[in-house]
């Protein structure tokens, strides 16, 4: 007759093992590993997964933001005038950052320091955006300010500048030569015919 003990190991040594660290297994908690295993690499593929579809969307809103902006700032230009008599309106109607209205202040003032003294009249065309081309005014606009503001980062190429460039250098140089042309036209008005 059988004991207990010999039952037990009767019954282990028919579908169960040890395992190395000395327990006994029959199996079922492999099986039951391995597919907690599987359940988890499936997860983990699926976080991944999910990971990299939301950071497309955030990168999509972003990119839709920037269209939304820029579509903006065109109904403005279209609903308004497009006699612009200050820099608050430019401002306004292009929906100027911080950092594209600290461009706007340099272009300022690199127009009155640099380009006025130099340049009276701006050729035919000078509003058009062609940075590779080295005789295009874009591009000469963008290496004499990266040389007279050093410390300040402005870019000179890409899809960034041509947004600048279109909504913050030429409607800024553009009215700042306005101004400077009037003063001058004023000046010599008084130098000529007194008071």
């Amino acid at each position: 007759m059988m004991s207990s003990d010999d039952s037990d190991i009767d019954e282990r040594s028919k579908g169960g093992r040890y395992t190395d660290d000395g327990s006994y297994s029959d199996g079922r908690l492999d099986i039951a590993h391995k597919r907690r295993d599987d359940r988890r690499a499936e997860e983990m593929q699926m976080k991944s997964a999910a990971g990299k579809r939301i950071r497309d969307l955030e990168e999509k809103v972003i990119e839709m933001e920037e269209t939304n902006r820029k579509l903006r700032a065109e109904i403005q230009t279209v609903k308004k005038s497009t006699n612009r008599s200050t820099k608050t309106a430019i401002r306004n109607d292009n929906a100027w950052t911080c950092e594209e209205g600290n461009l706007a202040d340099k272009v300022t003032a690199f127009c009155k320091e640099y380009l006025f003294p130099r340049y009276k009249f701006l050729k035919e065309g000078w509003m058009d955006y062609d940075p590779e081309n080295e005789s295009s005014f874009c591009f000469f606009v963008g290496n004499k300010m990266t040389e007279m503001y050093a410390n300040m980062r402005i870019r000179t190429i890409g899809a960034q500048f041509e947004s600048e460039w279109d909504r913050v250098y030429v409607p800024t140089i553009a009215l700042k030569y306005t101004h400077m042309r009037c003063n001058l036209g004023n000046d010599i008005r008084t130098q000529y015919f007194g008071k």
